[in-house]
């Protein structure tokens, strides 16, 4: 049963950050959507600083035609400030792993779930969410140490589901 359970916290790739994933990755899976997390994903907890070698992946992808939308627990005024860096569409107070805005972004970009690729920096929240939802699922380290207090208090749960240094793939 543990086992049956523990299958939905792994995520189908882990990467050191979100710039090593390799748009052929993405195209070899068919995949055409991009659902990207914000908080020590897109750009530090602790601030609006955008980290240009981030930003400019995200700019690549969006120029290799992948549709991206920003889906997250953080505020909504993170949200917003993403949405207009980017000019993408971004979701605040996302109640991840629930469904309720993966809905709003499937919608949006008119894809199939099997056409659309999670990424994000926790266990509990991007990878249960998008393996629930039948997205393909990627894992990356946090982009700072800096957490909000009870994603603290995840990422000690998330040794018991995942070995974030065993698994992590530098080159695939």
């Amino acid at each position: 049963m543990f086992a049956f359970i523990k299958k939905y916290f792994q995520p189908d790739h882990h990467f050191e950050s979100i710039n090593k994933i390799d748009s052929k990755i993405l195209k070899e899976s068919k995949i055409e959507g991009l659902i990207i997390d914000i908080d020590n994903t897109t750009m530090p907890y602790s601030s609006k600083e955008m980290k240009v070698i981030v930003s400019d992946w995200i700019n690549k992808m969006s120029d290799e035609n992948f549709k991206i939308i920003f889906v997250s627990n953080t505020v909504p005024e993170r949200a917003e400030f993403v949405s207009d860096y980017f000019d993408k569409p971004a979701y605040g107070y996302a109640a991840k792993p629930f469904k309720f805005a993966f809905k709003k972004a499937i919608k949006k970009m008119d894809l199939s779930n099997d056409r659309i690729a999670i990424i994000g920096d926790q266990i509990f929240t991007d990878i249960l969410g998008g393996n629930l939802a039948g997205f393909l699922t990627i894992l990356v380290e946090p982009i700072e140490s800096k957490d909000f207090f009870l994603t603290r208090i995840f990422r000690w749960f998330e040794g018991l589901f995942y070995d974030r240094n065993k698994r992590l793939m530098q080159k695939e």
